[in-house]
């Protein structure tokens, strides 16, 4: 088996429930049908050193660690993309717990399929996963308990997303016991300081220092259930 085939195995096993297509430079990943993990393809980059392929261990390491880092949701610790939305005030309405819905981010930059990404599925747009200070699109997930206070949020994300001209992909398909809302919006003035704030964690969950184990641990601990997979 070549190294290319080897990566592509291992994030095959790393993403159970996706469809991995090798586009070459990078490898897309298809979340299922079901709409659990939204309905929005994400590419996602991989680079890695010579050294990595001296032994199966060392490269099933880092393939996993590089793939869970750069896919992986981080959290809006602030909530201020409820209030940059508009209907942070409705959605502590809507609650039937005393604290609003959380919200996780992804950063990247929506481009249009290729010829060779159409013919695995029949959508027009991919999420380039990239650092958040490279992003001009963030998708927003909403983490929401209730049946009720998710069909409300729904309609709020479809209205506030169609406003900046991006189009919603939203589901509500319950993982775990919550339902996660899926939206993508350009990042305008608004969320720039949104998305500066978020290049701090985007740096704990992919800084190779063991000095940051710890704080990897947290967000990874923090994160579980909401990472693409």
């Amino acid at each position: 088996m070549d190294k290319r085939a080897a990566v592509v195995n291992i994030v095959k096993g790393q993403y159970r429930n996706c469809q991995v297509i090798d586009m070459g430079r990078a490898l897309l990943l298809i979340p299922p049908a079901d709409g659990r993990y939204g309905m929005l393809p994400l590419e996602a980059m991989i680079s890695l050193s010579e050294s990595c392929y001296r032994s199966e261990r060392t490269l099933q390491q880092e393939v996993t660690i590089q793939m869970s880092g750069s896919t992986r949701a981080l959290p809006d610790t602030s909530q201020q993309v409820l209030n940059v939305l508009g209907f942070d005030g409705t959605a502590q309405r809507t609650a039937q717990e005393a604290e609003p819905p959380e919200v996780f981010l992804r950063f990247g930059v929506m481009t249009e399929a290729t010829e060779v990404a159409k013919l695995y599925y029949s959508k027009q747009t991919i999420l380039k996963i990239v650092p958040p200070r490279y992003a001009t699109d963030m998708q927003i997930i909403l983490k929401v308990r209730s049946n009720e206070e998710s069909e409300v949020l729904t309609k709020l994300m479809r209205k506030a997303v169609g406003r900046r001209h991006r189009k919603c992909v939203c589901s509500n398909a319950r993982v775990r016991g919550y339902s996660y809302i899926f939206g993508v919006v350009r990042i305008a003035q608004e969320f720039m300081a949104v998305r500066d704030r978020v290049e701090y964690y985007w740096e704990l969950v992919n800084n190779p220092s063991p000095s940051w184990q710890d704080q990897r641990k947290f967000i990874n601990c923090w994160m579980a259930g909401v990472d693409f997979k």
